[in-house]
Parts: C-alpha cells; sequence; structure tokens
C-alpha cells in the first residue's frame, strides 16, 4: 500500500487493447504485500472457452492459487512472505499445434509502518496519532520497541493509536513494532524522533500608558512554545480605539483617539496550536492640555502662589517658561507647576508657559498676570453651570473698599448676569457652551481698578436615553462556505456618533470546537463601523465568513458613543448564524497524468467532518475499452486521519483527496472522470467531469 494524502487504496485500471496475434494479458501481474488479499484473471487472446490453462513451472508466492476457468486463469489468496517469485504460465488453444507460454513475476513486499514521521507535540497538551499499517494479517499486536522514550505517551496494542500529554520539551526516541496474527508472525518496526515544544508563555506582565494623538508602540514578549508565534485578542477582547496588534511580531501600535481604560486579553499560538493568554489592560489619556486659563492679580509685596493646571498626558509633567517672563519677584517651578514669590514691581505682565509630558506631548498657552495694589482673588475657570439649572458664583477681590463690578469685554453665557455691588454672577444659563468673558473691580479709596479674564462653561443636561435596542441580521440563511454582510439597526435614534464593535464566536455541532475559518474578511474576529450622530442603520464592510464547519456563529455587539460612553442596550446585541449538516461538497474535480498512469483529485468539504465513501466513474477514451469503469471505494479511514490530523484544524472541513490509477501505453486509457462522495448526511451532487 502506498502511502498517499489520506491513506487512499490504491487502485488499479487494467486495459484490454484489440491488438492482432495471440497474446497473454495482462502483460505482467501486479505486485503484492504480505497479507493483502490477491485476486488475478489471465485472459488469452483470441479468447475460446475451450483453451486450457496450465502452471507449466516455478513459484507463486506462499499463500497465493492458480485456478484454471472456463476460458480464464486466475491467482488469487493472500501471501505469507516476502519476496519476488517468478513462473511459467501455458494456454491451449484448441486445435493448436502446441501450449503457448508466458513468464509473470510477482513481487511480495513486507508488511510496513507507513506512518511517515509525528507531528510535534507541546509539553502538557493532549495528544493523539493512529499508526498507519500496509500488508499483514489482521489481529496486529502493537508496542514501543526497545530504545522508546515515551515521555507521557502510552500505546493501545489493539488498534496502534498513541495518545497522552507530553510531560518534558525536547527531542524523544519513538521506535514502533507491530506484530500479526500470522504463523509464523510477521513483524515491522519503525524508528521517529518526536519533538516537543515546552509550553509558551506571555512574559509582558503590563502595558504602558497611551495619550490621544501621540503615537504608540509596545512589543509583547514571549517565550516557550514551538516557533513561529501567532498573536491575537481572546474573544470578546478589543484594543483601544486607533490600536492594532500584529499577529506576526506581537508589536501594539498606532494612534490612540478615544481615552479611557481598556481591559485586553492578549492570546499567544503556537506552531503546535498551543496556547496561553494573559490578561493586560492600557489606559489610554485624554490628550495633554492646559486648563488654567487666567492667573490671579497679585499685589506689591504680597506673598503669590498659584499653580497651574494640566489635565491629560501621561506623568511627570515638566512645566517651562517659553517666551517672556513672569512680573519681577515671582518665578515658575519646573516640577511642580507653580507659579510663586513676592512680586516688587506693579504692572501687566504677558508670558506663554508649555507643559511637557513623559511621551513628549506638549502643551502651551499664554497668560497675562497685573500686578497692582487692587486683587481680584477669584481663580478661573468660574465653575461649570448646567444648562437650564440654577447658578451662582461670587467674584472676590482685595486691596480695595467700595467695590463695584463689570463685564468690561466679552458676554457672559445667556441667562447669566454679574450684580454689580456683591459681584455675584447668578441666572439660569440656557445655552450649552463656553463663554470667556472680562471682568473689571473698581475701588473707591483707594482709587484703583483690577481685570481678570474668566470663563463659564455650560454643559448639557443629563445624558440622552441609549438606543431602545440594536437589531443584528443578515440576509436569507447563509450556509456553509459563503460571506453574508452582517446589517445593524437600532431601535431608536442616538444624538451623538456610535462605535460599534462586533466580535465573533464559533461552536461546533456537539463540541465546543473552534473553527478558525469562521472570522470577517479581513482575517480579524472583530470589526467596527461607525453610526453617524441619528443614524439608525449601517452595514459592516467586513464580510462573515461562514466557514465550512457544521455549527454555530455567534455575533455580538458593544456600542461607545463619542464622549466614550458605554450605550449597548441592556438587552445584549446578539444574532446566531447556524450552519447545517449537510452532504459532502465537491469543489473541483481534475484528472492529472502521472508517470505511469494518472490521478484523481477532488477537492470540497463535508460540514460533518466526516466522509464514508466515494463512487468514482470513468469514460474510455476513443479506441480503449476498460475492464472496470467504475469503482466505489471506502473512505471512512483515510478522513478520519485527516480531520484528527492538526494540520486540518485551519480549514474547517475542506479536503483534497487524491486516488492514483496505474494504466499500461503512452496515452491515457479515459476521456473524463467524475466523482460522488458519501456522509452520514447523504450523496453529494455529481461533480462535473474531468478531463485530462
Amino acid at each position: 500500500m502506498s502511502p498517499v494524502r489520506f491513506h487512499c487504496l490504491l487502485l488499479l485500471l487494467l486495459i484490454a487493447r484489440n491488438v492482432a496475434g495471440q497474446t497473454f494479458s495482462p502483460a505482467s501481474l501486479p505486485n503484492t504485500r504480505v497479507g493483502a488479499n490477491y485476486v488475478q484473471t489471465l485472459t488469452f487472446s483470441p479468447s475460446d472457452p475451450g483453451i486450457v490453462w496450465d502452471f507449466v513451472s516455478g513459484e507463486l508466492p506462499p499463500g497465493l492459487s492458480f485456478h484454471t476457468l472456463t476460458g480464464t486463469a486466475a491467482i488469487t489468496g493472500q501471501s505469507t512472505q516476502s519476496g519476488a517469485y517468478s513462473f511459467l504460465i501455458g494456454a491451449l488453444p484448441p486445435g493448436a499445434p502446441e501450449q503457448l507460454t508466458k513468464v509473470y513475476t510477482i513481487i511480495v513486499a513486507p508488511m510496513a509502518i507507513t506512518t511517515s514521521a509525528l507531528p510535534d507535540g507541546a509539553v502538557g497538551m493532549p495528544y493523539g496519532i493512529s499508526m498507519v499499517l500496509a500488508g499483514g494479517f489482521p489481529g496486529f499486536t502493537w508496542s514501543f520497541d526497545a530504545g522508546t522514550n515515551a515521555n507521557g505517551l502510552t500505546m493501545d496494542p489493539v488498534t496502534g493509536f498513541i495518545s497522552g500529554a507530553p510531560s518534558a520539551a525536547g527531542s524523544f526516541p519513538i521506535n514502533i513494532k507491530v506484530t500479526d496474527s500470522a504463523t509464523p508472525a510477521n513483524s515491522a518496526t519503525r524508528s521517529f524522533t518526536w519533538v516537543v515544544g515546552g509550553a509558551p508563555a506571555i512574559n509582558t506582565s503590563s502595558l504602558p500608558a497611551g495619550e490621544v494623538s501621540v503615537p504608540y508602540a509596545q512589543t509583547l514578549s514571549a517565550s516557550g512554545g514551538t516557533a513561529p508565534y501567532t498573536w491575537s485578542l481572546a474573544t470578546g477582547s478589543t484594543l483601544p480605539p486607533g490600536l492594532l496588534l500584529n499577529a506576526a511580531s506581537g508589536l501594539i501600535s498606532g494612534t490612540p483617539t478615544v481615552d479611557g481604560a481598556y481591559p485586553v486579553t492578549v492570546q499567544l499560538t503556537d506552531a503546535s496550536s498551543t496556547s496561553a493568554t494573559r490578561a493586560l489592560s492600557i489606559t489610554v489619556q485624554p490628550k495633554l492640555a492646559i486648563t488654567t486659563m487666567s492667573l490671579p492679580g497679585g499685589a506689591i509685596g504680597t506673598v503669590y502662589s498659584q499653580v497651574l493646571e494640566s489635565a491629560g498626558g501621561v506623568a511627570p509633567i515638566v512645566w517651562a517658561v517659553t517666551s517672556g517672563v513672569p512680573p519681577p519677584g515671582l518665578n515658575l517651578n519646573s516640577s511642580l507647576g507653580v507659579i510663586s514669590g513676592s512680586p516688587t514691581a506693579e504692572g501687566l505682565q504677558t508670558f506663554t508657559v508649555a507643559a511637557t509630558d513623559a511621551l513628549g506631548a506638549t502643551a502651551s498657552r499664554q497668560l497675562t498676570l497685573q500686578i497692582t495694589t487692587l486683587v481680584i482673588t477669584t481663580n478661573s475657570p468660574l465653575p461649570d453651570a448646567s444648562q437650564n439649572a440654577a447658578y451662582s458664583s461670587a467674584l472676590a477681590a482685595t486691596g480695595g473698599t467700595g467695590l463695584s463690578w463689570n463685564v468690561s469685554a466679552g458676554s457672559l453665557p445667556a441667562g447669566l448676569n454679574l450684580d454689580t455691588t456683591s459681584g455675584v454672577i447668578a441666572g439660569t444659563a440656557t445655552a450649552v457652551g463656553t463663554s470667556t468673558f472680562i471682568i473689571t473691580v473698581t475701588s473707591a479709596a483707594p482709587a484703583a481698578a483690577a481685570s481678570r479674564q474668566f470663563s463659564i462653561t455650560v454643559t448639557a443636561g443629563p445624558p440622552p436615553p441609549i438606543p431602545s435596542s440594536i437589531t443584528l441580521t443578515v440576509p436569507g440563511a447563509p450556509g456553509p462556505a459563503q460571506q453574508p454582510l452582517l446589517n445593524l439597526t437600532l431601535g431608536s435614534s442616538y444624538p451623538l456618533p456610535i462605535d460599534v464593535t462586533v466580535t465573533l464566536a464559533f461552536t461546533a455541532d456537539g463540541t465546543s470546537a473552534n473553527n478558525p475559518e469562521v472570522r470577517f474578511s479581513d482575517g480579524t474576529r472583530t470589526a467596527f463601523v461607525r453610526l453617524a450622530a441619528g443614524a439608525v442603520t449601517a452595514t459592516l464592510s467586513s464580510a462573515i465568513m461562514t466557514g465550512t464547519v457544521a455549527g454555530t456563529i455567534t455575533v455580538t455587539a458593544r456600542l461607545t458613543d463619542s464622549a466614550g460612553r458605554d450605550v449597548t442596550p441592556s438587552a445584549t446585541p446578539v444574532q446566531t448564524i447556524a450552519i447545517g449538516q449537510s452532504v459532502p461538497v465537491i469543489t473541483t474535480a481534475r484528472v492529472v497524468a502521472v508517470s505511469g498512469g494518472f490521478n484523481f483529485i477532488v477537492t470540497g468539504y463535508s460540514t460533518t467532518k466526516e466522509v464514508s465513501g466515494g463512487t468514482f466513474r470513468f469514460a474510455p477514451a476513443a479506441g480503449t475499452t476498460l475492464t472496470a469503469s467504475e469503482f466505489t471505494v471506502p473512505l471512512s479511514s483515510a478522513f478520519t486521519a485527516w480531520y484528527n490530523n492538526p494540520q486540518s484544524f485551519n480549514t474547517g472541513s475542506q479536503f483534497t483527496l487524491t486516488l492514483p490509477f496505474q494504466s499500461q501505453g503512452a496515452t491515457l486509457p479515459i476521456a473524463s472522470g467524475t466523482a460522488q462522495l458519501t456522509n452520514s448526511r447523504g450523496v453529494s451532487a455529481l461533480s462535473s467531469p474531468a478531463n485530462p
């Protein structure tokens, strides 16, 4: 038995040509293997039921017998001993003057283990592989041979199935022996080197903070396992908007667009499909800004201290005066951001301060500081007001009596007024926004005036109600190997833009097995779409790839508005797509000429991940006669081995089946071929004719 993909049974296609003269057919006999069933018919041309057949001389392989039939002869049985056996066959047609003879040779190969290699393993991960045997008499006994380091594996003595979980990493000798039930028994051995990788581990224990609009780059670190690594986000986990994870290098990079604290679980998968996860988090700070809008005035000879305030950015913050100078007697502390000292001269000084954070982001603001004998001591900005709510904030000053207040530049928010005697700003703000204005206070004794710039921000009332619902739909009823688009519909409009994060998950029928085929068309399991303010519908630009395995695809959505609030409806938006079990699907069938015959190659998928058999039909080429035009082949074992092979996991239920056929002559004996496959759900459609 020649090992080919899926361990398919080798079929022989015998060709009988119309040739003048007297000839034996076939011209040569097929070889066999110890323990294999052998049936071969001999014919003579021209045929005649009166032909007398004779085993003239030589030796048949032990276990095979020569039989005479009406007009034909046959060699049948199960060979028990390997070797090359030659013998002379005679045929005497009626009325012929003498017997015609032909020398034949049958080569019997010994029983052999045809498994070529053991797939790599990983420490602590379940492992399993079935040994493949060619030839021999059923009733086999399997065992580990001398010199084996099983490293946590055991072998079933009846089936030859190796299973267990590796206990250590390294390269280990695995020597296999099998004995059949013949008397005397046949045996075969084969030696392998089994490679086991240590379990992969994620070494990165924390991620540095980022900042809105500042480029971010951080590479995840890993050790152990078997390279190459593949990085991904665990199901349901997302990075901050604007950041992406490179699957090959583990680099998290991009420019964050929305501040906040983002928990993220990263997953590392090595070449043996062993995985490790680690829960991390990334805090994205708002963009660095100086929030001090103005400085209170100071008085000559009076101790002055004012802290400059900033928001956002990543600590530590370093402060500096970049243009102009503070009033004489005052200085800026670069670490604390405090302007302090005792003013020594009266006047208005204008200067620019800058703040630089740990990521190198900078912000600057121009400020003015007035030193007089009369000083407004109230800080700016003033407390925020809430739209349509009562507001009151009092201004204060030192260094004078008989004070009078007025708005000397700009305007107060609509609905608010300044009491000129008390310096109280009060009323009900009617419009959202920030108003900047200058207040001047005048003192009757001593006669003096002081001014300061203020601002008041009027905020909106309570946030709008979240959308009542979101519906996720896909057109029709998608089946396997399709790419439908996902539509989203809100139950109610929302006044701000909404970012929708859509995540896929897959559960195979009857198991919790994953199927990497199920993903968005961009190769990930997480997609994003933005709904404009007031919009209620959207369609994802990335299609859902449904894969080829029967099971359930679960689609979930999370909504975040442009203000960073989670506005996901209380009823979690979930949509399921059922990929049903179906008969096998043949996508292509083709004939490829090879030396000594041809290969019939069938590709397709079976959503149940099993195929029990196939029927293959051939139409003869012109001038050719086929002794058999239809073959039914059992395929359960071959497909079970394929779907248990780790190499098949990333391709769902897809397969490529290669059936080799031998033929005599220089040209192919067939004009076309078709195939049908069977699984537990029924028989596939007939493939399109495959032509050489």
